[in-house]
Protein backbone atom coordinates (compact mmCIF):
# COMPACT_ATOMS: atom_id res chain seq x y z
CA UNK A 1 0.00 0.00 0.00
CA UNK A 2 1.34 3.53 -0.55
CA UNK A 3 2.33 5.92 2.04
CA UNK A 4 0.79 8.63 3.28
CA UNK A 5 1.09 11.87 0.93
CA UNK A 6 4.48 14.01 0.99
CA UNK A 7 3.50 17.57 1.60
CA UNK A 8 4.45 19.48 -2.06
CA UNK A 9 6.60 22.19 0.31
CA UNK A 10 9.94 22.37 0.43
CA UNK A 11 11.46 20.90 3.99
CA UNK A 12 13.31 23.47 4.36
CA UNK A 13 12.37 27.57 4.18
CA UNK A 14 13.23 28.72 0.51
CA UNK A 15 13.67 32.34 -1.19
CA UNK A 16 11.05 31.98 -4.36
CA UNK A 17 11.20 34.33 -6.54
CA UNK A 18 7.64 36.30 -6.43
CA UNK A 19 7.23 34.37 -10.48
CA UNK A 20 7.90 31.06 -9.05
CA UNK A 21 6.38 31.31 -5.90
CA UNK A 22 3.00 31.83 -7.89
CA UNK A 23 4.13 28.09 -9.71
CA UNK A 24 2.79 24.84 -8.00
CA UNK A 25 5.30 22.94 -9.92
CA UNK A 26 8.25 25.15 -8.56
CA UNK A 27 10.04 22.26 -6.91
CA UNK A 28 10.18 20.07 -10.48
CA UNK A 29 11.42 23.31 -12.31
CA UNK A 30 13.76 23.79 -9.51
CA UNK A 31 15.45 20.73 -10.13
CA UNK A 32 15.36 20.42 -13.76
CA UNK A 33 17.40 23.55 -13.15
CA UNK A 34 19.90 22.29 -11.03
CA UNK A 35 20.38 19.23 -12.90
CA UNK A 36 20.99 20.90 -16.12
CA UNK A 37 23.79 22.38 -14.16
CA UNK A 38 25.22 19.45 -12.98
CA UNK A 39 25.58 18.64 -16.57
CA UNK A 40 28.45 20.83 -16.77
CA UNK A 41 31.01 18.62 -14.64
CA UNK A 42 29.54 15.14 -16.71
CA UNK A 43 30.20 16.35 -19.68
CA UNK A 44 32.78 18.41 -19.63
CA UNK A 45 35.60 15.45 -18.95
CA UNK A 46 34.58 13.24 -22.08
CA UNK A 47 34.57 16.44 -24.36
CA UNK A 48 38.20 17.47 -22.80
CA UNK A 49 39.30 13.70 -23.18
CA UNK A 50 38.37 13.38 -27.05
CA UNK A 51 39.39 17.21 -27.67
CA UNK A 52 42.83 17.73 -26.17
CA UNK A 53 45.10 15.45 -28.09
CA UNK A 54 44.44 17.59 -31.53
CA UNK A 55 44.54 20.73 -29.40
CA UNK A 56 48.05 19.24 -27.95
CA UNK A 57 49.05 19.09 -31.61
CA UNK A 58 47.37 22.49 -32.44
CA UNK A 59 49.23 24.89 -30.04
CA UNK A 60 52.42 22.65 -30.28
CA UNK A 61 52.44 21.80 -26.44
CA UNK A 62 54.85 19.79 -24.79
CA UNK A 63 54.01 15.90 -23.20
CA UNK A 64 54.42 17.29 -19.81
CA UNK A 65 51.45 20.51 -20.59
CA UNK A 66 49.55 17.75 -21.99
CA UNK A 67 49.63 15.74 -19.30
CA UNK A 68 48.81 18.90 -17.07
CA UNK A 69 45.85 19.91 -19.23
CA UNK A 70 44.50 16.77 -18.66
CA UNK A 71 44.41 16.61 -15.25
CA UNK A 72 43.99 20.07 -13.67
CA UNK A 73 40.52 20.19 -13.96
CA UNK A 74 40.16 17.20 -11.94
CA UNK A 75 42.56 18.40 -9.59
CA UNK A 76 40.98 21.57 -9.32
CA UNK A 77 37.28 20.35 -8.66
CA UNK A 78 37.96 18.18 -6.23
CA UNK A 79 39.98 20.72 -4.37
CA UNK A 80 37.43 23.63 -4.46
CA UNK A 81 34.62 21.08 -3.42
CA UNK A 82 34.65 21.61 -0.09
CA UNK A 83 35.66 25.17 -0.12
CA UNK A 84 32.59 26.10 -2.25
CA UNK A 85 30.20 23.80 -0.73
CA UNK A 86 30.96 25.86 2.51
CA UNK A 87 30.80 29.12 0.70
CA UNK A 88 27.30 28.18 -0.56
CA UNK A 89 25.93 27.74 3.06
CA UNK A 90 27.00 30.33 4.47
CA UNK A 91 26.87 33.50 1.35
CA UNK A 92 23.88 31.08 -0.83
CA UNK A 93 23.40 28.15 -2.76
CA UNK A 94 21.97 29.85 -5.80
CA UNK A 95 24.74 31.84 -6.10
CA UNK A 96 27.35 29.99 -5.84
CA UNK A 97 26.05 27.63 -8.22
CA UNK A 98 24.74 30.26 -10.77
CA UNK A 99 28.37 31.61 -10.45
CA UNK A 100 30.40 28.28 -10.61
CA UNK A 101 28.52 27.62 -14.04
CA UNK A 102 28.94 31.28 -15.50
CA UNK A 103 32.34 30.23 -14.35
CA UNK A 104 33.45 26.95 -16.10
CA UNK A 105 31.12 28.62 -19.37
CA UNK A 106 34.68 31.37 -19.21
CA UNK A 107 36.68 28.60 -18.61
CA UNK A 108 35.59 26.66 -21.65
CA UNK A 109 35.64 29.90 -23.76
CA UNK A 110 39.35 31.11 -22.54
CA UNK A 111 40.31 27.27 -23.59
CA UNK A 112 38.34 26.95 -26.76
CA UNK A 113 40.20 30.64 -27.65
CA UNK A 114 43.90 29.47 -26.23
CA UNK A 115 47.06 30.54 -28.23
CA UNK A 116 49.03 29.12 -26.60
CA UNK A 117 49.37 25.90 -23.57
CA UNK A 118 49.71 28.53 -20.69
CA UNK A 119 46.46 30.13 -21.45
CA UNK A 120 44.52 26.54 -22.56
CA UNK A 121 46.03 25.89 -18.90
CA UNK A 122 44.09 28.79 -17.21
CA UNK A 123 41.39 28.04 -18.99
CA UNK A 124 41.26 24.72 -17.31
CA UNK A 125 41.96 25.71 -14.02
CA UNK A 126 39.05 28.29 -13.96
CA UNK A 127 36.53 25.07 -15.47
CA UNK A 128 37.70 22.96 -12.55
CA UNK A 129 37.13 25.43 -9.73
CA UNK A 130 33.70 26.39 -11.67
CA UNK A 131 32.69 22.73 -12.03
CA UNK A 132 33.65 22.31 -8.55
CA UNK A 133 30.86 24.99 -7.31
CA UNK A 134 28.18 24.04 -9.77
CA UNK A 135 27.69 20.25 -9.07
CA UNK A 136 28.66 20.66 -5.89
CA UNK A 137 25.73 23.10 -5.06
CA UNK A 138 23.05 21.28 -7.59
CA UNK A 139 23.90 17.90 -5.17
CA UNK A 140 23.67 20.34 -2.27
CA UNK A 141 20.39 22.09 -2.85
CA UNK A 142 18.17 18.66 -3.83
CA UNK A 143 17.90 17.72 -0.11
CA UNK A 144 16.24 21.18 0.35
CA UNK A 145 13.74 20.96 -1.99
CA UNK A 146 12.43 16.89 -1.41
CA UNK A 147 11.26 15.43 2.01
CA UNK A 148 13.54 12.36 2.48
CA UNK A 149 11.09 10.16 1.12
CA UNK A 150 11.08 12.02 -2.10
CA UNK A 151 15.18 11.85 -2.50
CA UNK A 152 15.42 8.34 -4.77
CA UNK A 153 13.07 10.05 -7.66
CA UNK A 154 14.65 13.54 -7.21
CA UNK A 155 17.99 11.80 -7.23
CA UNK A 156 16.94 9.73 -10.18
CA UNK A 157 15.79 12.43 -12.22
CA UNK A 158 18.92 14.31 -11.49
CA UNK A 159 20.87 11.25 -12.40
CA UNK A 160 19.11 10.90 -15.79
CA UNK A 161 19.57 14.17 -17.25
CA UNK A 162 23.17 13.52 -16.44
CA UNK A 163 23.25 10.61 -18.45
CA UNK A 164 21.64 11.78 -21.45
CA UNK A 165 24.02 14.31 -21.86
CA UNK A 166 26.95 12.24 -21.36
CA UNK A 167 25.51 10.35 -24.63
CA UNK A 168 24.99 13.82 -26.04
CA UNK A 169 28.41 15.08 -25.55
CA UNK A 170 29.91 12.12 -26.57
CA UNK A 171 28.28 11.31 -29.86
CA UNK A 172 27.79 15.03 -30.47
CA UNK A 173 31.15 16.18 -29.30
CA UNK A 174 32.98 13.44 -31.28
CA UNK A 175 31.81 14.78 -34.55
CA UNK A 176 32.70 18.31 -33.71
CA UNK A 177 36.28 17.79 -32.92
CA UNK A 178 36.31 15.12 -35.64
CA UNK A 179 35.12 16.56 -38.44
CA UNK A 180 35.26 20.59 -37.46
CA UNK A 181 38.03 21.54 -34.64
CA UNK A 182 39.57 21.08 -31.11
CA UNK A 183 38.22 24.65 -30.37
CA UNK A 184 34.37 24.18 -31.72
CA UNK A 185 34.53 20.94 -28.96
CA UNK A 186 34.99 22.96 -26.20
CA UNK A 187 32.42 25.55 -27.17
CA UNK A 188 29.74 22.72 -26.16
CA UNK A 189 30.20 23.55 -22.39
CA UNK A 190 29.22 27.25 -23.00
CA UNK A 191 26.15 26.50 -24.77
CA UNK A 192 25.31 24.13 -22.43
CA UNK A 193 26.02 26.22 -19.21
CA UNK A 194 24.42 29.10 -20.81
CA UNK A 195 21.19 27.29 -21.12
CA UNK A 196 21.53 25.93 -18.10
CA UNK A 197 22.39 28.72 -15.87
CA UNK A 198 19.36 30.64 -17.37
CA UNK A 199 17.10 27.66 -16.24
CA UNK A 200 18.59 27.65 -13.32
CA UNK A 201 18.34 31.63 -12.46
CA UNK A 202 15.03 31.86 -13.48
CA UNK A 203 13.73 28.51 -11.29
CA UNK A 204 15.61 28.00 -8.76
CA UNK A 205 15.33 29.14 -5.26
CA UNK A 206 17.67 30.37 -2.70
CA UNK A 207 18.72 29.36 0.60
CA UNK A 208 21.50 29.71 3.22
CA UNK A 209 22.43 28.34 6.83
CA UNK A 210 20.49 30.29 9.51
CA UNK A 211 22.78 30.07 11.76
CA UNK A 212 25.84 31.95 10.81
CA UNK A 213 29.51 30.90 11.18
CA UNK A 214 32.79 31.19 10.32
CA UNK A 215 34.56 30.17 6.86
CA UNK A 216 37.23 27.26 7.96
CA UNK A 217 39.95 28.22 5.86
CA UNK A 218 42.05 26.30 7.75
CA UNK A 219 39.91 23.11 7.28
CA UNK A 220 39.01 24.06 3.74
CA UNK A 221 43.27 24.30 2.68
CA UNK A 222 43.66 20.90 4.38
CA UNK A 223 41.14 19.18 2.52
CA UNK A 224 42.14 20.76 -0.81
CA UNK A 225 46.10 19.78 -0.14
CA UNK A 226 44.95 16.29 1.14
CA UNK A 227 42.94 15.56 -1.96
CA UNK A 228 45.43 16.91 -4.71
CA UNK A 229 48.28 14.55 -3.00
CA UNK A 230 45.65 11.80 -3.50
CA UNK A 231 44.41 12.05 -6.55
CA UNK A 232 47.96 13.26 -8.13
CA UNK A 233 49.86 9.77 -6.09
CA UNK A 234 46.84 7.83 -8.45
CA UNK A 235 47.77 9.23 -11.47
CA UNK A 236 51.81 9.09 -10.61
CA UNK A 237 50.57 5.05 -9.78
CA UNK A 238 50.10 4.77 -13.71
CA UNK A 239 52.90 6.29 -15.00
CA UNK A 240 56.07 5.03 -12.62
CA UNK A 241 54.23 2.41 -10.56
CA UNK A 242 53.40 2.23 -6.67
CA UNK A 243 56.74 1.78 -5.52
CA UNK A 244 58.27 5.17 -7.24
CA UNK A 245 59.30 7.91 -4.56
CA UNK A 246 57.37 10.80 -6.07
CA UNK A 247 53.70 8.12 -5.90
CA UNK A 248 54.93 7.07 -2.05
CA UNK A 249 55.87 11.15 -1.18
CA UNK A 250 52.40 12.07 -2.45
CA UNK A 251 50.43 9.28 -1.00
CA UNK A 252 52.14 9.94 2.60
CA UNK A 253 51.62 13.55 2.50
CA UNK A 254 47.76 12.61 1.56
CA UNK A 255 47.81 10.54 4.49
CA UNK A 256 49.39 12.84 6.84
CA UNK A 257 46.99 16.11 5.54
CA UNK A 258 43.81 13.99 6.30
CA UNK A 259 45.23 13.24 9.60
CA UNK A 260 45.40 16.86 10.36
CA UNK A 261 42.34 17.79 8.59
CA UNK A 262 40.30 15.49 11.12
CA UNK A 263 42.11 16.27 14.31
CA UNK A 264 41.72 20.11 13.13
CA UNK A 265 37.57 19.24 12.10
CA UNK A 266 37.03 17.99 15.52
CA UNK A 267 38.50 20.47 17.37
CA UNK A 268 37.55 23.31 15.71
CA UNK A 269 34.50 25.20 17.31
CA UNK A 270 32.77 25.90 13.55
CA UNK A 271 33.79 23.25 11.53
CA UNK A 272 33.44 22.67 7.26
CA UNK A 273 32.42 19.54 8.06
CA UNK A 274 30.44 17.39 10.42
CA UNK A 275 32.63 14.53 11.10
CA UNK A 276 30.54 13.10 13.48
CA UNK A 277 28.84 11.51 10.45
CA UNK A 278 31.30 9.11 10.21
CA UNK A 279 30.17 7.37 13.12
CA UNK A 280 27.05 6.37 10.85
CA UNK A 281 27.63 3.02 9.43
CA UNK A 282 25.12 4.15 6.39
CA UNK A 283 27.61 6.68 5.42
CA UNK A 284 31.05 5.24 5.51
CA UNK A 285 29.11 2.24 2.82
CA UNK A 286 27.83 4.82 0.99
CA UNK A 287 31.06 6.67 0.65
CA UNK A 288 32.70 3.01 0.17
CA UNK A 289 30.35 2.37 -2.42
CA UNK A 290 31.08 5.42 -4.40
CA UNK A 291 34.90 4.59 -4.73
CA UNK A 292 33.76 1.07 -5.55
CA UNK A 293 31.36 1.63 -8.59
CA UNK A 294 33.85 4.40 -9.67
CA UNK A 295 35.96 1.75 -10.27
CA UNK A 296 33.80 -0.04 -12.86
CA UNK A 297 33.17 3.40 -14.39
CA UNK A 298 37.05 3.60 -14.64
CA UNK A 299 37.36 0.51 -16.59
CA UNK A 300 34.95 1.42 -19.20
CA UNK A 301 36.06 5.23 -19.60
CA UNK A 302 39.83 4.28 -19.32
CA UNK A 303 40.59 0.91 -20.83
CA UNK A 304 37.49 0.12 -23.31
CA UNK A 305 38.77 2.91 -25.30
CA UNK A 306 42.32 1.43 -25.65
CA UNK A 307 40.73 -1.91 -26.23
CA UNK A 308 38.69 -0.53 -29.04
CA UNK A 309 41.00 1.71 -30.80
CA UNK A 310 44.24 0.02 -30.56
CA UNK A 311 43.78 -3.85 -30.55
CA UNK A 312 40.52 -3.63 -32.53
CA UNK A 313 41.36 -1.81 -34.69
CA UNK A 314 38.31 0.83 -34.91
CA UNK A 315 38.05 4.89 -35.08
CA UNK A 316 38.02 7.28 -32.41
CA UNK A 317 34.73 7.91 -33.39
CA UNK A 318 33.37 4.00 -32.57
CA UNK A 319 35.24 4.28 -29.05
CA UNK A 320 32.49 7.34 -28.39
CA UNK A 321 29.92 5.52 -29.45
CA UNK A 322 31.35 2.97 -26.56
CA UNK A 323 31.26 5.26 -23.87
CA UNK A 324 28.24 6.71 -24.73
CA UNK A 325 26.14 3.50 -24.69
CA UNK A 326 27.61 3.59 -20.68
CA UNK A 327 25.45 6.81 -20.67
CA UNK A 328 22.49 5.21 -22.19
CA UNK A 329 22.86 2.57 -19.17
CA UNK A 330 22.93 5.02 -16.48
CA UNK A 331 19.80 6.68 -17.91
CA UNK A 332 18.43 3.53 -17.05
CA UNK A 333 19.87 3.05 -14.05
CA UNK A 334 18.96 6.22 -12.67
CA UNK A 335 15.63 6.58 -13.66
CA UNK A 336 14.56 3.13 -12.79
CA UNK A 337 16.45 2.79 -10.01
CA UNK A 338 14.42 5.80 -8.04
CA UNK A 339 11.00 4.70 -9.01
CA UNK A 340 11.94 1.23 -7.94
CA UNK A 341 13.30 1.49 -4.53
CA UNK A 342 10.25 4.67 -3.99
CA UNK A 343 7.37 1.93 -5.24
CA UNK A 344 8.73 -1.08 -3.84
CA UNK A 345 10.71 0.19 -0.57
CA UNK A 346 13.47 -1.85 -1.17
CA UNK A 347 16.33 -1.28 1.52
CA UNK A 348 19.67 0.54 0.20
CA UNK A 349 21.27 -2.17 1.31
CA UNK A 350 20.06 -4.29 -1.25
CA UNK A 351 20.43 -1.53 -4.01
CA UNK A 352 23.96 -1.05 -2.98
CA UNK A 353 24.87 -4.55 -3.33
CA UNK A 354 22.57 -5.41 -6.68
CA UNK A 355 24.18 -2.35 -8.17
CA UNK A 356 27.74 -3.47 -7.55
CA UNK A 357 27.09 -7.25 -8.79
CA UNK A 358 25.51 -5.68 -11.98
CA UNK A 359 28.97 -4.47 -12.59
CA UNK A 360 30.98 -7.73 -11.34
CA UNK A 361 28.81 -9.40 -14.04
CA UNK A 362 29.36 -7.19 -16.78
CA UNK A 363 33.17 -6.64 -15.92
CA UNK A 364 33.21 -10.98 -15.64
CA UNK A 365 31.68 -11.49 -18.99
CA UNK A 366 34.73 -9.60 -20.19
CA UNK A 367 37.55 -11.86 -18.43
CA UNK A 368 38.01 -13.69 -21.21
CA UNK A 369 38.21 -11.09 -24.25
CA UNK A 370 40.47 -12.11 -27.25
CA UNK A 371 41.54 -9.68 -30.41
CA UNK A 372 38.51 -11.14 -32.07
CA UNK A 373 35.92 -10.35 -29.36
CA UNK A 374 32.91 -9.02 -30.89
CA UNK A 375 32.29 -4.99 -30.82
CA UNK A 376 28.68 -5.68 -29.95
CA UNK A 377 30.21 -6.58 -26.46
CA UNK A 378 32.11 -3.96 -25.70
CA UNK A 379 28.58 -1.84 -26.61
CA UNK A 380 26.73 -4.26 -24.40
CA UNK A 381 29.03 -4.78 -21.17
CA UNK A 382 29.03 -0.68 -21.40
CA UNK A 383 25.85 -0.12 -21.50
CA UNK A 384 25.19 -2.75 -18.12
CA UNK A 385 28.26 -1.20 -16.45
CA UNK A 386 26.22 2.20 -16.28
CA UNK A 387 23.21 0.88 -15.67
CA UNK A 388 24.73 -0.58 -12.27
CA UNK A 389 27.10 2.64 -12.02
CA UNK A 390 23.89 4.54 -11.57
CA UNK A 391 21.85 1.86 -9.52
CA UNK A 392 24.20 1.86 -6.91
CA UNK A 393 24.45 5.53 -7.23
CA UNK A 394 20.89 6.87 -6.68
CA UNK A 395 20.51 4.94 -3.10
CA UNK A 396 24.35 6.18 -2.73
CA UNK A 397 23.05 10.40 -3.09
CA UNK A 398 20.50 9.59 -0.84
CA UNK A 399 21.74 8.32 1.96
CA UNK A 400 24.78 10.54 1.70
CA UNK A 401 22.35 13.65 1.98
CA UNK A 402 19.77 12.52 3.91
CA UNK A 403 20.19 13.33 7.39
CA UNK A 404 22.42 16.41 6.43
CA UNK A 405 22.03 19.27 8.92
CA UNK A 406 20.26 21.84 6.47
CA UNK A 407 23.03 24.54 7.61
CA UNK A 408 26.03 22.19 5.97
CA UNK A 409 24.38 20.80 2.70
CA UNK A 410 26.63 22.75 0.72
CA UNK A 411 29.90 21.18 2.74
CA UNK A 412 29.08 17.46 3.21
CA UNK A 413 28.13 17.19 -0.42
CA UNK A 414 31.50 18.22 -1.72
CA UNK A 415 32.57 14.58 -0.31
CA UNK A 416 30.59 12.83 -2.95
CA UNK A 417 32.36 13.92 -6.25
CA UNK A 418 35.41 13.79 -4.05
CA UNK A 419 34.94 10.26 -3.30
CA UNK A 420 34.10 9.78 -7.03
CA UNK A 421 37.32 11.08 -8.10
CA UNK A 422 39.19 9.29 -5.07
CA UNK A 423 37.10 6.09 -7.24
CA UNK A 424 38.31 6.73 -10.73
CA UNK A 425 41.87 7.90 -9.29
CA UNK A 426 42.24 4.38 -7.48
CA UNK A 427 40.90 2.79 -11.14
CA UNK A 428 43.33 4.81 -12.91
CA UNK A 429 46.53 4.04 -10.20
CA UNK A 430 45.22 0.43 -10.02
CA UNK A 431 43.99 -1.04 -13.19
CA UNK A 432 46.88 0.58 -16.00
CA UNK A 433 49.97 -1.36 -13.99
CA UNK A 434 47.68 -4.54 -13.54
CA UNK A 435 46.63 -4.45 -17.22
CA UNK A 436 50.04 -3.51 -18.50
CA UNK A 437 51.93 -6.58 -16.76
CA UNK A 438 49.36 -9.05 -17.74
CA UNK A 439 49.91 -8.01 -21.79
CA UNK A 440 53.78 -8.35 -21.04
CA UNK A 441 53.44 -11.49 -19.41
CA UNK A 442 51.29 -12.78 -22.13
CA UNK A 443 52.41 -14.84 -24.93
CA UNK A 444 51.30 -14.10 -28.60
CA UNK A 445 51.22 -11.13 -31.17
CA UNK A 446 51.15 -7.54 -29.52
CA UNK A 447 47.14 -7.64 -30.43
CA UNK A 448 46.48 -11.16 -28.07
CA UNK A 449 48.60 -10.14 -25.82
CA UNK A 450 46.41 -6.55 -25.16
CA UNK A 451 43.30 -8.24 -25.10
CA UNK A 452 44.81 -10.82 -22.58
CA UNK A 453 45.93 -8.11 -20.28
CA UNK A 454 42.80 -6.12 -20.71
CA UNK A 455 40.48 -9.47 -19.92
CA UNK A 456 42.78 -10.48 -16.43
CA UNK A 457 42.32 -7.18 -15.55
CA UNK A 458 38.77 -7.07 -15.73
CA UNK A 459 38.53 -10.42 -13.60
CA UNK A 460 40.52 -8.76 -10.89
CA UNK A 461 38.31 -5.96 -10.81
CA UNK A 462 34.99 -8.38 -10.99
CA UNK A 463 36.14 -10.18 -8.00
CA UNK A 464 36.93 -6.92 -6.45
CA UNK A 465 33.37 -5.85 -6.90
CA UNK A 466 31.73 -8.93 -5.55
CA UNK A 467 33.92 -8.73 -2.61
CA UNK A 468 33.02 -5.32 -2.00
CA UNK A 469 29.67 -6.04 -2.16
CA UNK A 470 30.11 -8.80 0.13
CA UNK A 471 31.55 -6.45 3.07
CA UNK A 472 28.87 -3.74 1.84
CA UNK A 473 25.86 -6.59 3.05
CA UNK A 474 27.48 -7.13 6.47
CA UNK A 475 28.40 -3.20 7.08
CA UNK A 476 24.92 -2.55 6.80
CA UNK A 477 23.29 -4.89 8.24
CA UNK A 478 20.43 -3.72 11.13
CA UNK A 479 21.42 -3.90 14.81
CA UNK A 480 19.28 -3.88 17.58
CA UNK A 481 20.30 -0.61 18.88
CA UNK A 482 19.93 1.25 15.29
CA UNK A 483 17.81 4.22 15.74
CA UNK A 484 15.36 3.83 12.27
CA UNK A 485 15.29 7.59 12.16
CA UNK A 486 19.13 8.15 12.52
CA UNK A 487 20.28 5.55 9.64
CA UNK A 488 17.30 5.16 7.35
CA UNK A 489 17.47 2.11 5.28
CA UNK A 490 14.72 1.87 3.32
CA UNK A 491 12.94 4.21 1.04
CA UNK A 492 9.63 3.98 2.36
CA UNK A 493 9.75 3.84 6.00
CA UNK A 494 7.13 3.65 8.97
CA UNK A 495 4.86 6.79 10.04
CA UNK A 496 6.45 7.66 12.91
CA UNK A 497 9.70 7.31 11.38
CA UNK A 498 9.49 9.47 8.42
CA UNK A 499 7.94 12.37 10.79
CA UNK A 500 11.35 11.64 12.92
CA UNK A 501 13.64 12.13 9.83
CA UNK A 502 11.97 15.30 8.48
CA UNK A 503 11.95 17.31 11.43
CA UNK A 504 15.51 16.13 11.83
CA UNK A 505 15.64 17.92 7.79
CA UNK A 506 13.72 20.96 9.40
CA UNK A 507 16.14 21.56 12.16
CA UNK A 508 19.23 24.03 11.83
CA UNK A 509 22.33 22.89 13.30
Amino acid sequence: MPGPAVSTDPPVPQNWSPRMLRNPRRREAALLGVSAVSTIQMVDPSLNSTALPRAAEGLDMSSGTMTLAASIATLLLAASMLGTGSLGDLRGRRKVLLAGALAAVVGCLVTALAGNGAVFLIGRIVTGIGTAAAFGMSLAIIPLLFHPRELPRAFGIWLGVQGIMIVVACIGGGLLVTHFSWRIGYLVIPVIGLIATTWAYLTVPDSRAEKARRFDTVGVLLAALALICLIEGFSQVGAHGWLSPVTLGLMAAAVVLFGLFAVWERRVDEPAFPMELFASRPFVAAIVVGVVFNLGNAAVTMQYPLMVQGTLGKSAFVSSIVIAMFGAGSIGGAFGAGAFQTRRGISDRAMFVSGLGIIAVALLAMAFTTEHTPLWLFLATSTVIGFGVTWAQNPQSTVMMRSVPSSMVGSVGAIKPAVGQMGMGLGLGGLIPVVNTFTASSSGTPQHAAARGFGLGMLLVAVFLAVAALVIWRMMRPRRDDDPATIPNRATTEPAERAQAAARTDEPA
